[in-house]
Formats: C-alpha cells, sequence, structure tokens
C-alpha cells in the first residue's frame, strides 16, 4: 500500500504467488507469480506511486524466483507504457476466462488481456544499486495500518470489499 504524508491511501498493489502449478509456467492460465492489482487513485496519478508499488512486488516476486507475469487490459495505453518502461514484455494476447456477470459489472467489461512478464534475474544487483544511491528501503506490511475510517472516507462500497477481502487475507500483518 502506498500513503501520502497526510497519511491517506493513495495507491495499493497485490501480488501472487500462491498456486505452485502456475508458478514460472507461461502456459498456466495466470502464470505466477503474477501482478494482480495496481490501483492509484485519480488524484495521486503520474507522480510515481504506481511505480513504486511496481517496484515493491518485484522485489517481493525476485524472492520467489526469476520472473513476475501481470495480464493488462488491451486499451489500458497508461498501464501498458508503464509496464513497458519497467522491462515487462508481452508474451501472448488471451481472452479471459468466463466470469459472472457481477466479475463484469465490478470490472468494467472483459476483453483480451495482454499477459506480460518481466525477467528479475537481475534485481538483486539493481536493488544493491538502489541502495547505494540512497533510495529509501521500501515499507513492509508491518509499517502500515489500516483503518475502518479511512476506508470509509473513501465512501465507495469497493473500498470496503476490498478492505475486508485484505484484512482477512493478512490478518495476522493488518491492525483494524
Amino acid at each position: 500500500m502506498a500513503e501520502a504524508t497526510t497519511g491517506d491511501l493513495v495507491g495499493f498493489a497485490e501480488v501472487w504467488g500462491e498456486d505452485k502449478d502456475s508458478l514460472a509456467n507461461p502456459t498456466a492460465q495466470t502464470p505466477q507469480p503474477v501482478l494482480f492489482n495496481v490501483c492509484v487513485a485519480e488524484d495521486a496519478r503520474r507522480l510515481g506511486v504506481g511505480n513504486s508499488l511496481l517496484q515493491r512486488c518485484e522485489e517481493q516476486c525476485s524472492a520467489w524466483g526469476d520472473g513476475m507475469y501481470l495480464k493488462v487490459r488491451e486499451g489500458n495505453d497508461a498501464a501498458h507504457a508503464m509496464y513497458t518502461r519497467s522491462g515487462f514484455e508481452i508474451v501472448d494476447t488471451r481472452e479471459p476466462p468466463p466470469q459472472p456477470a457481477w466479475q463484469e459489472r465490478w470490472k468494467g467489461g472483459v476483453g483480451p488481456l495482454q499477459l506480460m512478464r518481466k525477467d528479475l534475474s537481475g534485481s538483486s544487483e539493481r536493488q544493491a544499486a538502489l541502495a547505494a544511491a540512497g533510495a529509501p528501503a521500501p515499507k513492509v506490511a508491518q509499517d502500515f495500518q489500516v483503518t475502518f475510517d479511512q476506508v470509509a472516507a473513501y465512501r465507495d462500497s469497493d473500498a470496503f470489499v476490498w478492505f475486508a477481502l485484505l484484512y482477512v487475507r493478512n490478518v495476522k500483518w493488518l491492525r483494524p
């Protein structure tokens, strides 16, 4: 998660690496480790928040193996440009699996997704270079606390759903 100096949540990312049959398997429906979500508040876009979240996810994934996958909707030019600048390459274009109608509405429709991969085998050298340049160490999950009141301030039912899902999934790291 990323927060402003005011403590407001300005973005979050979710990365998965839990399906052993999908780890480093480009033929899997969703090869893993996979960047599942990068969400940045509209007023925080183009300020480096997405890049910082992406970098932190890459650091986590480099501990799991030498590559990281993601899927991006065709036509999402801003995301595609960010991923390309970061070193991701298109591996394939795939149709998403069938989804219930509520998921299609929630995701804003469905369409072809570009499967992208980034080689992370040289990421330890990059991390050492960043540290030598005085880059701040990335925060870890234990550094963050998200309260119900912060989520309520968004006045968005989807924010409550995501908060509940992330809380249940990470209950040992987050405190309500």
